[in-house]
C-alpha cells in the first residue's frame, strides 16, 4: 500500500583542541528576533539531511545575541502542495541551536518556526533514486533491472549504452510497475561488455533521477595539506570567528553557518576581502587539512569598512566531503562537495579562512561530527 506524501514527511598557534562551537552571548535586552538556518540543498530520495537553525536576535550593526530555551518548529511542505505540516519540533539549547533530522521522499520546502520569528524556507530538491542490475543473456544481449524510490508507477525508464565519456546511445525503454520496479533486455554490441546507465525524468514531486547518482562515500582519508595558524585575528584589530547553525550532519550533508568579522574597536576600520577560501575540514588535534572548499583562478576583491562594534557576517557551507580526488570511472558523484563524504562516525574540526591583503585569518576550530 503506497503511503501520503504526508505520511512519508511526518538533521600566533591554533589550539588544538577544538573549541565548543561558537554562538553569540545569550540576550539581555530588547531587539529584533531572527531564526536563521541552512538553504537549499540538492539531494536523493532516501538520503539523510540535518537542518540547523539559531535563533537570535539582532542588536544593530551585524551584531546579535542567542535565544535559548525557545521552542521551534519544523513545518514542510511538499512539491506541488499547498499544505504545511509540522515534520519536528524541537528547543534551543544554550546557544540558542536547535538541529533537526529528516529523510523527505519529495522535495519539499522547510521552514523553521519560533514563536515571534519564521526563517527563510530552504528548498530540498529531492531527486528519485534509481537502481540499474543487470546480468548476461548471450554475446548480445543483457537483462536490466532495477526500482525506484518513491515507485513511479508507469513512468518510463531509459537504459542507455556508453559509446564514449560523452557519447551515449539508448538501447531501450521500459515502464515501472505498481510495485516501483522495472525490468527488460537491451540488445549491446555482440561480444562487447559496454557501461550501461538508466535515467528517469522528472515528475510532479522529484527531480530527474539516474542510476548513477549515488553519494559516493570515502572509503579512506584523504590529506590536502597542512593549515595555517591563527586564533582569528585580521590585523591587528579585527577579529574573526565561525558561527555554525549545526555542529552534525548526515552522510553527504554539510554544516551550515556564518563567517564572523567583528571590529572591536573605537574606531573606523578597512580592509579587503578576497573570494578564495571559505572553510577547511581539519584532522581533531593536529593541523591536517582533510577537506576545503575549491578554489576559483579568479580571485576577486571586495573593500570591506566596518564602524565600531559592527560586524560582518557571511553565508558559509563546510561540505561535509574528503579532499577532491577523482572517482571510480563507473561513478559519477551525487550533489556539491569537494570529494568523497565522511561515512557516519567521523569527528573532525572545521574552520572558516578570511583571505586579506596581508596573507588570511584562520577562525576558531569548531568541533563537528558526522552522524
Amino acid at each position: 500500500m503506497r503511503r501520503s506524501p504526508t505520511a512519508l514527511l511526518a538533521a600566533l598557534l591554533l589550539p588544538l583542541a577544538p573549541a565548543p562551537a561558537q554562538a553569540a552571548p545569550a540576550c539581555e535586552g530588547g531587539g529584533r528576533v531572527e531564526l536563521v538556518g541552512g538553504g537549499d540543498r540538492l539531494m536523493i530520495a532516501g538520503q539523510e539531511h540535518v537542518q540547523g537553525y539559531v535563533l537570535r536576535r539582532r542588536l544593530g550593526g551585524g551584531r546579535s545575541c542567542v535565544v535559548p530555551g525557545a521552542t521551534v518548529q519544523l513545518l514542510a511542505r511538499t512539491a506541488n502542495s499547498s499544505a504545511v505540516t509540522v515534520a519536528r519540533t524541537g528547543t534551543t539549547d544554550a546557544e540558542g541551536r536547535v538541529e533537526f533530522r529528516v529523510r523527505p521522499p519529495y522535495t519539499v520546502v522547510l521552514t523553521g518556526r519560533a514563536p515571534t520569528a519564521d526563517s527563510a524556507p530552504a528548498v530540498l530538491t529531492v531527486a528519485t533514486r534509481l537502481t540499474l542490475g543487470r546480468r548476461t543473456v548471450d554475446a548480445c544481449r543483457v537483462a536490466v533491472s532495477g526500482s525506484t524510490y518513491p515507485a513511479k508507477p508507469g513512468t518510463p525508464v531509459d537504459v542507455s549504452r556508453e559509446r564514449s565519456r560523452y557519447d551515449h546511445v539508448r538501447v531501450g525503454r521500459f515502464v515501472v510497475r505498481d510495485d516501483g520496479r522495472w525490468s527488460g533486455t537491451v540488445s549491446v554490441p555482440c561480444g562487447a561488455d559496454p557501461r550501461l546507465s538508466a535515467t528517469i525524468q522528472a515528475t510532479a514531486r522529484n527531480a530527474f533521477g539516474s542510476s548513477d547518482r549515488r553519494v559516493v562515500v570515502a572509503t579512506r582519508t584523504q590529506e590536502c595539506g597542512s593549515a595555517p595558524t591563527s586564533r582569528g585575528e585580521v590585523g591587528t584589530a579585527l577579529t574573526h570567528s565561525f558561527e555554525p547553525f549545526n555542529t552534525t550532519t548526515a552522510v553527504g550533508g554539510a554544516w551550515w553557518g556564518e563567517r564572523v568579522v567583528s571590529n572591536r574597536t573605537d574606531r573606523v576600520l578597512r580592509f579587503d576581502e578576497y573570494s578564495t577560501d571559505t572553510y577547511r575540514l581539519l584532522r581533531r588535534g593536529s593541523t591536517v587539512v582533510i577537506g576545503q572548499n575549491s578554489t576559483s583562478d579568479a580571485i576577486g576583491i571586495t573593500p570591506r569598512e566596518l564602524a565600531p562594534g559592527e560586524e560582518l557576517r557571511t553565508r558559509v557551507a563546510l561540505v561535509a566531503g574528503n579532499c577532491l580526488e577523482q572517482p571510480p570511472p563507473d561513478v559519477v558523484p551525487f550533489g556539491l562537495g569537494p570529494g568523497p563524504a565522511f561515512p557516519a562516525g567521523t569527528s573532525l574540526v572545521g574552520v572558516t579562512v578570511l583571505p586579506v591583503d596581508r596573507g588570511e585569518s584562520v577562525s576558531g576550530r569548531i568541533a563537528l561530527t558526522v552522524t
